[in-house]
């Protein structure tokens, strides 16, 4: 009986079968080696006690993360936070941030995280972690995609990239333009969420190309033509909204006004606003965050060119929500905090060294039918 198994059609099928269990157990191989090598910067596999004494020779350099992880409500704590990273990047150590003891984190939090992990990955620093205790913050980084990053083989060589989760987009960008069919798409898919059906909205169009712009225009003043900007897309069942978050990652706001050059028409503005707008009564200049305040009126444009201006960059923001496009606006950028809807404004003791910009779209804003 057993003769029979020698025969073509057997020795065919045999061979066919091994030829596809060869390839499970390549694919599997390498997956444990991508697994090892990202995990623990291992070039092969290892045995458990050889992985952890890697571990444990690693010399990392520990970040507490606050138990308040919201960069809107705990600006300041964050900002620490996020000092602290770009300190260890400088110098170019291996990095363990601590996350087990987070209590509330918010998507932007998780972006500016996101944002700080690529730099270590891309430089080849070693960056690592643990998990929140939380199961809902565990969730929400899980979905946000950020372990993919932490985890994968993940590429962001000057390039376009994005995470998707079921409820999220994370978007960086590293080298392309202002691109006008992706803000497009992302309003589109966001006002069907709110409304049921594909809407345009205008306002956040118009400031979307405008903060790509400005990034592109603006971000960096050693080199010219290069962004580095993180958009981030939530959408929140619960309160039925639609998050966003533009982080780019150049100068800040002031840092760039402040280094414009000669023939630039905002070459020495912030001291002619501050002169325009000096507070007689303590003869003080004005900080960032009241500058901030007169930016978003237009003083900044009316200043400089004589002429009262509102429409782009940070004014049309302003002129944007009072006109309904969109609610919540909130800017941080420098040593300015502020959130426009509810006008407050204030000086930060530590500096962000870039903007962030967050807003919402709600079933209360204005939209067009297609």
């Amino acid at each position: 009986m057993k003769l029979i198994y020698k025969l073509p059609k057997y020795t065919h099928y045999n061979n066919k079968r091994a030829i596809s269990q060869n390839k499970r157990r390549l694919k599997h191989n390498d997956k444990i080696k991508h697994k090892n090598y990202y995990f623990h910067s291992l070039p092969k596999p290892q045995t458990d006690r050889r992985i952890q004494k890697d571990i444990e020779r690693t010399a990392w350099n520990y970040v507490t993360a606050p138990k308040d992880f919201s960069f809107r409500n705990n600006t300041e704590q964050c900002l620490l936070f996020l000092d602290e990273i770009d300190k260890l990047y400088e110098l170019r150590k291996p990095i363990w941030v601590i996350l087990k003891q987070v209590e509330r984190a918010d998507h932007d939090s998780i972006v500016l995280l996101l944002s700080s992990m690529i730099y270590f990955r891309e430089s080849g620093i070693a960056y690592n972690g643990d998990f929140p205790k939380n199961l809902e913050i565990k969730a929400k980084l899980q979905e946000s995609g950020f372990l993919d990053v932490l985890y994968k083989k993940y590429t962001y060589n000057k390039a376009k990239s994005s995470l998707k989760g079921e409820n999220n987009l994370i978007i960086t960008n590293w080298s392309t333009k202002v691109n006008a069919s992706l803000s497009s798409h992302i309003i589109h898919d966001a006002t069907k969420f709110i409304w049921g059906n594909e809407k345009r909205n205008p306002g956040i169009q118009r400031n979307l190309i405008e903060l790509m712009l400005n990034t592109h225009n603006h971000a960096d003043l050693d080199e010219q033509n290069v962004e580095h900007w993180y958009l981030s897309i939530e959408k929140d069942k619960l309160k039925n909204r639609v998050c966003f978050s533009f982080i780019d990652y150049g100068v800040g706001v002031f840092t760039s006004l402040t280094n414009k050059k000669p023939g630039n028409k905002f070459f020495g503005i912030l001291e002619k606003l501050k002169i325009k707008h000096k507070v007689v009564e303590t003869d003080e200049d004005l900080t960032e965050e009241i500058l901030l305040k007169q930016i978003l009126i237009g003083e900044l444009h009316k200043t400089a060119t004589g002429k009262y201006y509102r429409g782009k960059g940070l004014p049309g923001l302003k002129d944007m929500l009072d006109r309904k496009w969109f609610s919540n606006l909130y800017i941080i950028t420098n040593k300015a905090y502020s959130n426009v809807t509810d006008g407050e404004y204030r000086l930060l003791n530590n500096s962000f060294k870039g903007t962030f910009i967050y807003w919402e779209l709600t079933k209360e804003n204005k939209y067009c039918d297609r």
